[in-house]
C-alpha cells in the first residue's frame, strides 16, 4: 500500500491529467523506468550533487524506504525527517506536512 488513505479517483484523475495532458508524463515516469529491476531502493547518489546539502522527508508508507543513516551514505544529508503517516505521494496526502518539511529544510540550509 502506498498510502494511508486512498485519495478521491477524481483527485487521482486530475493529477494524472496534469502530466498527460501538459505532455510531462514520459519525465515523470522516467525515474521508474531507469531504474526498472536494477535495485530494490533508489539510487540516491548522483553525479550532479556534488556538495549540494539534500533533505529527505521519509513518510511510513513509502514504497522504497531508505533509512536516514543510508541516505546519508550517498549524498550531503543536511535535514531528515521521518513522519507517521502518508506515503509515496506525501505531497498529495499530507501537503502541510510536506511543506513544512520544505521549509524547515530551507530555513536550515539558508541560515
Amino acid at each position: 500500500m502506498w498510502s494511508d488513505t486512498d485519495p478521491a479517483l477524481s483527485t487521482i484523475l486530475a493529477n494524472v491529467s496534469l502530466y498527460w495532458l501538459r505532455n510531462t508524463i514520459s519525465t515523470g515516469l522516467y525515474h521508474y523506468r531507469s531504474s526498472a529491476g536494477k535495485r530494490t531502493t533508489p539510487d540516491l547518489t548522483s553525479p550532479d550533487l556534488g556538495d549540494t546539502p539534500v533533505g529527505y522527508s521519509l513518510f511510513k508508507k513509502e514504497i522504497a524506504p531508505i533509512p536516514g543513516k543510508i541516505a546519508g551514505q550517498s549524498v550531503k544529508l543536511a535535514w531528515y525527517r521521518r513522519h507517521e503517516r502518508g506515503g509515496h505521494f506525501a505531497a498529495l496526502e499530507q501537503p502541510e506536512v510536506f511543506w513544512e518539511d520544505v521549509w524547515d529544510f530551507t530555513q536550515q540550509v539558508w541560515a
